[in-house]
Formats: structure tokens, C-alpha cells, sequence
């Protein structure tokens, strides 16, 4: 199962009629709606900062607080107890599910 699968998301391209393309995540469930917002809003740059500062937690960086936000939704690390919040509606995953749904992303919208 991916995580896009586990948190019940669906990446979409979109192509509007000028030809513009859009990359989307969506889900019907309003647990999940933060955090569709928050990886919609991560293009390549914002997704693969959030992978690296949570690589520096993985890898001992043992920091607390926000990493900062993503056209206003803001990105909580807690090394402490290795999760994260997405959002402003408190969406918490482990930072393992949430590094592999960024990377998920990032190969979608790569490809």
C-alpha cells in the first residue's frame, strides 16, 4: 500500500484549457483535507526542503517546531516523538509517512 493509499489521497494532472498543467492531491475524507492542501501546494522546491529537513531528523538534528509553511500551511516537526502536523487542523503522521508521501509526490509530478 502506498501512503498516498493509507491517507486516502488521489494525485491528479490537470490541464487547463490554455494548456497549463496543475498538479492536484485530493480526498474525500476531512481527516486528510489539511494535508491534501499542504502536498498540493508543494511543488518540487517546497517538497524536497520538507524531505531534507526531515532526513536531518532522521538523522539526529533533535529540534522541536516549525520548519515553516507552504503558501500558509504550516509544517510542525517534532523530533521528539518523531511525528509531524500538517496544517492548520492539527493532521499528525510519523515523519517516516510523511517524508514517503513527499516522495511520492515529487515522482508523480516528475513524471
Amino acid at each position: 500500500m502506498t501512503k498516498r493509499e493509507k491517507y486516502h489521497l488521489v494525485f491528479q494532472k490537470l490541464v487547463s484549457s490554455k494548456g497549463t498543467i496543475f498538479f492536484e492531491a485530493r480526498t474525500d475524507l476531512e481527516d486528510y483535507f489539511d494535508l491534501a492542501i499542504h502536498i498540493s501546494d508543494s511543488d518540487k522546491i517546497h517538497a524536497v526542503s520538507q524531505i531534507n529537513a526531515l532526513d536531518r531528523v532522521q538523522n539526529g538534528f533533535k529540534a522541536d517546531g516549525i520548519w515553516g509553511d507552504v503558501f500558509g500551511s504550516p509544517l510542525y516537526i517534532y523530533a521528539s516523538n518523531k511525528t509531524v502536523e500538517v496544517g492548520e487542523g492539527g493532521t499528525i503522521l510519523t515523519i517516516d509517512d510523511f517524508k514517503q508521501l513527499l516522495q511520492e509526490w515529487l515522482d508523480f509530478i516528475n513524471s
